[in-house]
């Protein structure tokens, strides 16, 4: 239950800031390899379990994001270049 809550408390101090520095990461990499990287550390940055998280979605298209509280979530989506509260399913 302890580490589920830091996960949380964890994601909650996430930030547009760090995700649009996560996105330029990301567009980065895919200008200088010709496509998008399969996960985020392509790019340098650790995985883990808590936030962000990224899932490629199509070979040009990809989501980032975040949760805010208990089944929240702050998503910016490739496609439109926007962040949202709209939950997207990561299909793979």
């Amino acid at each position: 239950m302890l580490m589920l809550t830091v996960a949380v408390l964890g994601c909650n101090y996430f930030d547009h800031r760090a995700g649009n520095g996560i996105v330029a990461k990301i567009e980065t990499f895919k200008k200088s390899t010709g496509h998008l990287p399969e996960a985020l550390s392509d790019i340098g940055l650790k995985e883990n379990d808590s936030c962000p998280y990224y899932c490629k979605t199509s070979n040009d298209s990809y989501i980032v994001w975040y949760g805010t509280t208990l089944g929240e979530s702050d998503t910016f989506d490739s496609r439109t270049q926007r962040w949202s509260e709209v939950n997207i399913a990561c299909s793979r």
